[in-house]
């Protein structure tokens, strides 16, 4: 599994570059549990991976849900909506890594809180992940 711990720290590496966002985490902290000025931050979840062996190479994909957590009491949809496309903006990126061949990142879905939690706003980014890697059995 140090393909996944690999490509995620490197999509950590690459979200924290946005100045938009306070902190990128690799896990989930409940909204409640953030001040207002520690917002907008990231979280990452990590999801299931199914992996295909054909000869000596491996074809692997799994989910990552990316959490947007987001204070706003002015704007809440346009301020959600840039830090969505400046998080879509990086993942669309060309990841490489060594060893592995990693394709660019595919979002599936883009789920909202929908104003509900207001003042918070939450967004989930689902994320497929393709690699493939070389094995050697011998």
């Amino acid at each position: 599994m140090e393909e996944r711990k690999q490509i995620i720290d490197a999509l950590v590496n690459r979200l924290q570059t946005l100045s938009q966002f306070k902190k990128v985490l690799k896990t989930y902290k409940p909204f409640e549990l953030f001040k207002s000025f520690e917002l907008p931050v990231i979280c990452i979840l990590n999801g299931d991976e199914s992996r295909k062996y054909e000869g000596s190479r491996i074809i692997a994909e799994f989910t990552v849900i990316l959490r947007i957590i987001l204070y706003s009491e002015t704007n809440l949809t346009d301020e959600l909506n840039d830090l969505i496309g400046a998080v879509c903006d990086k993942i669309e990126e060309d990841l490489y890594l060594d060893g592995l061949s990693c394709f660019p990142m595919q979002i599936t879905t883009i789920e909202t809180s929908q104003g509900f939690l207001s003042p918070y706003e939450i967004a989930d980014l689902h994320l497929v992940v393709f690699y493939t890697k070389h094995c050697n059995y011998f």
